[in-house]
This record gives C-alpha cells, structure tokens and sequence, in this order.
C-alpha cells in the first residue's frame, strides 16, 4: 500500500536510508578486519601500507590503515576503503608477512558480533 508521509516521517525515512546505505556501501566508512599473522608486526608495515601499494600484478591499492593489537606480536586490525580479491592477504603478502587467519569485526560504524 502507498501512502503520502507528513515532513517528520519523510525525515526519519531518509535518515534510515541513509544509515543503510552507509553500511550497504563499506567503501563510504571503510571494512575493518582482525588478522593474525605470521611475522612479528613492525612498524614499516603500517607506513607501506599507509601510503598505498601497488602489487604485482600491477593492482593499484588505496591507502590502508593496519594498527597492532596491545599485548599482543602477531594480531593487528586493518581498515580498508575499497574491496578487492583477497585484498589483505595479498597487501601484506607485499610487504613480507603472511596472513594467518582473517576475520570482519565491522562494517563502516558497525561493529559485527564476536564470534564464540
């Protein structure tokens, strides 16, 4: 059924939208996931990773932001803003290290549950 909304309901009905549409479209805020690695973090790592990476393959990655977990060697969080193949893996593949295992925390101001 289609019906005529007043100001107020058309107002929270684009607020609404746009809230989806943040969360549908990961880019607009970014995709924030937890990693386990198999080298020691090191600070060139998140500098590379910073400015961006070219692959090779030639694959143009936009600049990421990787930060260690406190109390912790081998466990970072890392946002991207774009979603490419495998993308992480492939990103610290190029600067050296190896990723364990890889999980998504959030979704631009989403955070998903944590796994039991």
């Amino acid at each position: 059924m289609i019906r005529e909304v007043n100001e107020d309901e058309y107002e929270q009905l684009m607020s609404l939208y746009c809230q989806l549409h943040e969360t549908s479209v990961p880019e607009y805020k970014g995709k924030t996931k937890e990693l386990w690695q198999r080298l020691v973090s090191n600070p060139d790592y998140a500098q590379q990773l910073a400015e961006g990476l070219v692959l090779a393959d030639g694959t143009h990655c936009l600049p990421a932001e990787i930060l260690p977990v406190l109390n912790t060697d081998r466990m970072a969080v890392i946002c991207l803003h774009e979603g490419k193949y495998h993308q992480v893996r492939r990103m610290l593949a190029a600067v050296g290290n190896h990723v364990e295992q890889l999980q998504r925390v959030a979704i631009g101001n989403l955070f998903l549950p944590a796994k039991s």
